[in-house]
């Protein structure tokens, strides 16, 4: 057993917080299941079905006949799972991630392969699986806590903070590998506190198993495998069994990713490819990074969203932001003024070497790395950790000094309002259709509403496959499309993508649309040249989808041969 920080035993006032815990950690259960299937579907989830149908975009891309009418049915294939075996179903998942996305490692859309082989492949069975996984993750924050603070108060309330935390509550209700990633790095971390405790070849063992299983959840997880080797070397500064065990290890585990790691090595142009969103120059003043870590500090705690809530609850949202800021930047003070090595350190390699590993690319060269908060799972974890320790040392710390007591009593409110604001998010997260993370997409089922409500309607389109997938979701089979889809990840028709698609419109259709959810500055003024008259369809889409009258005949001109 670790040695507590704290040596008192929980008095019976404990007994109130372990209750209180306790209901914490069923709301987190709850919220993770309510509104499941009718949670926003969206581009990246598309793209995780698209993987599971065995298919590759560019063979769907390639499925779409050019300028010919189709019916929204005709997407359905690339959207469940295929039709071919398990094994081989998996092996096509695979061959597929690793020819478009080697970026995204294989484990989690394996495991969606063979779970939707097993529960089916309805977008609710596929989120199942999040939710499972991050339920998971509960047992395993309260291990992490239990090895680094020896503390069950300490554990309970490490628990109950990742439970009603907003930023796991909106990834456990996501087709997409984040919740998995946040399991392994758990699992992975206090493994090795447990190896680091036992010094036995299991407990090595162990630690080195599911390290391998992190770095196959997510390609970032080598940021964790850096601050892992931070942390062992601070505690072994001379060479010892535990460095030559460590070093054993780490290197078992790469071999085993090896098999990746050359995909990724042999696709490199690819993976810069897809990525290069991440580069687009963004850069920030100083006051937009101080705006942006602040953001950072209070997200896996307290999220408004976009919500509109009533004064009383904005002004406890607003309290909260600013106590959490405050109080993790106290945690970190008092963690490396007052705890021992072994628990500072790690807490701080976890958090400062992805946080400075993805910032100082972006402050160097330019790019938004740093802005996507999935990116900083294992950030927000070293967060969460920093504020459990603060909080279950000050309520652990009772004294019958006055000064004291009070100091007590304050702690215990600011756990409380924390705990009523994560709760408070997650329940607003867990009652919305769609949050901040799918705003991209979110205005879909409202226009594919006005779309099935027409008689005979059409949709042409020149957009990603990832936004087609996510709009055909909501559209009614009597849809008709005339496509020109552009690639994500292949390379179909990436030299159109700033050129409208804009062919001649056959007759017999009672409403006509264009849609484009990505345009461009050149695409919009391309627009004005159309040869038809075009009209936003209402406010607030008129960036990105636009109604073409009809007048009963067809219209445009012809098109020019389509590209080979």
């Amino acid at each position: 057993m670790p040695t507590p920080i704290h040596s008192k035993h929980l008095a019976d006032p404990w007994r109130l917080w372990k209750l209180l815990l306790s209901l914490c950690l069923v709301a987190g259960v709850i919220l993770r299941v309510v509104n499941l299937e009718q949670k926003l579907y969206w581009y990246d989830e598309a793209f995780t079905m698209l993987r599971i149908s065995g298919h590759t975009e560019a063979e769907a891309v390639q499925a779409i006949p050019p300028n010919q009418v189709i019916s929204v049915t005709q997407l359905a294939p690339y959207q469940k799972r295929g039709e071919r075996g398990l094994i081989a179903g998996v092996s096509q998942t695979v061959r597929g991630l690793a020819q478009e996305e080697p970026q995204h490692t294989p484990l989690y859309y394996g495991l969606t392969r063979i779970w939707a082989e097993l529960f089916g492949d309805s977008i609710a069975a596929i989120r199942s699986l999040s939710v499972l996984v991050s339920l998971l993750a509960l047992p395993a924050m309260a291990w992490l806590c239990w090895e680094l603070f020896g503390s069950e108060l300490a554990a309970w309330l490490g628990t109950a903070l990742l439970a009603v935390s907003p930023f796991q509550v909106i990834y456990a209700q996501e087709a997409r590998p984040t919740a998995l990633w946040t399991l392994t790095i758990l699992l992975a971390s206090a493994a090795l506190l447990r190896a680091l405790r036992l010094q036995t070849a299991r407990s090595w063992g162990l630690y080195g198993g599911l390290f391998s299983l992190n770095l196959y959840a997510y390609l970032f997880s080598g940021l964790v495998a850096v601050a892992h080797a931070i942390y062992v070397l601070g505690l072994e500064r001379r060479l010892s069994s535990t460095l030559r065990w460590f070093a054993g290890i780490m290197a078992l585990s790469l071999l085993l990713f090896a098999p990746w790691l050359l995909a990724v090595a042999a696709n490199s142009a690819q993976v810069d490819t897809v990525t290069d969103w991440l580069t687009v120059e963004s850069r920030f003043g100083l006051l937009g990074w101080v705006k942006l870590w602040g953001y950072h500090l209070s997200l896996p705690f307290v999220d408004r969203g976009t919500l509109v809530l009533p004064l009383p609850l904005r002004l406890l949202l607003l309290l909260a932001h600013l106590v959490v800021r405050v109080s993790i930047l106290v945690a970190f003070y008092r963690l490396w003024r007052y705890a021992p090595l072994r628990v500072w350190l790690f807490v701080t390699s976890l958090t400062l070497v992805p946080a400075l590993m993805l910032t100082l690319p972006d402050l160097i060269a330019g790019g938004k790395r740093s802005t996507v908060p999935r990116y900083l799972v294992p950030v927000y974890i070293g967060f969460e950790l920093a504020l459990t320790g603060l909080l279950s040392g000050q309520l652990l710390a009772q004294s019958t000094q006055f000064k004291q007591r009070w100091r007590g009593y304050l702690w215990s409110g600011v756990t409380l309002l924390i705990l009523a604001a994560g709760l408070l998010s997650s329940t607003a997260i867990a009652q919305s259709d769609t949050w901040w993370s799918k705003i991209h997409n979110q205005n879909v089922p409202v226009l594919a509403q006005q779309v099935n409500q027409t008689k005979r309607p059409l949709i042409i389109s020149d957009a990603e496959l990832g936004d087609l997938w996510a709009l055909s979701h909501y559209l009614d089979p009597q849809v008709k499309l005339l496509l020109r889809p552009k690639c994500y990840a292949c390379s179909f028709n990436r030299d159109l993508a700033d050129q409208p698609y804009l062919p001649p419109i056959p007759a017999g259709f009672s409403d006509v649309f264009l849609y484009n959810p990505r345009p461009s500055e050149h695409w919009l003024s391309q627009l004005q040249q159309a040869p038809y008259p075009i009209k936003p369809l209402s406010e607030g889409f008129e960036n990105w989808f636009w109604q073409i009258p009809q007048t009963g005949k067809p219209l445009g001109k012809p098109l020019d041969p389509p590209p080979a």
